[in-house]
Order: C-alpha cells, then structure tokens, then sequence
C-alpha cells in the first residue's frame, strides 16, 4: 500500500499518487481514503507504506528536513518531485515557505507584508476565470514543467 502527503487539498489540485491520501486541506474533489493531518506528525506505524509520494509539498513547510524524516519514517521509500525552478505557483501562495532547488536544498522566503499582496495577485491572475489570466496562463504553461526528483530508501 503507498501513502500520498499533500495530495492537493488547496487551490492547486493535483491527481493522486496511492491508494491512502493526507493533507493539511481538505481536497475540493472526494478521496475514498483521505485523512487530514499534518505531514510532520503522521498518524501511521513505522514502514507502514511501500511508498511515500511527496509532491511538491515541502516547500510548504517550515522545517523541510524534519519533514522528509517523518515521510522515511512511514515509508520503505521516499518519492520526491518539484517543479521547475521558474514555476510560478512557488511565488503566488503565500502558504510556501522555502524555495527548494535541486539536491535537497532550501531557501526561505522572506515574507514581508508586500511580497504577499504581490503573491496574492499573482495567485488571482493564475486561478482567474477572466480572459486576461487565461491568457497568462497559456503563456507560462512551458515554464510548469518538472524540475527534479528524487527517491529515498
């Protein structure tokens, strides 16, 4: 059995990776297995799943590597994926805390009140229904593509 963490509760849905689903929102869509939890404190036994999928979760929180721990401790293997680099949903929700490059490293934001009134506006202009921000989302379409990933054991 594989555990997806962070299978899309938020405005960004993403389609599920395994058989049970966590996340700290609930999913706009019905999972048959989902539990809402903290991916820092999952509530599983040691080795309980096959795999752990991670996708583009931890830039999500606070202490990236703490997390990455508790993801191994449930899981035989760990499999990372994040965006590219010049992925724009990265700066437009403020609910994103470092900006994880290549070979596990992690740089925080820095988070001043202007730097989230401009994600915010980004966030609109990417989530948006008006011509304008389908057209912007056409435009940076090539830029959302994947950046790495990574597997644990």
């Amino acid at each position: 059995m594989n555990l997806d963490v962070g299978c899309g509760g938020g405005i960004f849905q993403t389609d599920t990776q395994a058989e049970i689903c966590v996340d700290i929102d609930i999913p706009q869509t019905h999972l048959e297995y989902f539990i809402r939890c903290d991916a820092n404190h999952l509530p599983f036994k040691d080795n309980q799943f096959e795999a752990v999928f991670a996708y583009n979760i931890l830039e999500h929180v606070k202490h990236p590597y703490d997390t990455v721990k508790e993801l191994r401790r449930v899981g035989r293997v760990l499999k990372i994926r994040q965006d590219k680099v010049l992925c724009l949903a990265s700066y437009a929700t403020p609910e994103h805390y470092q900006f994880q490059l290549p070979r596990m490293i992690f740089l925080r934001y820095p988070r001043t009140k202007i730097g989230i009134e401009l994600s915010k506006r980004l966030r609109n202009l990417l989530t948006g229904k008006s011509r304008t921000s389908v057209r912007f989302r056409f435009l940076v379409r090539p830029l959302i593509s994947r950046h790495y990933y990574l597997e644990l054991r």
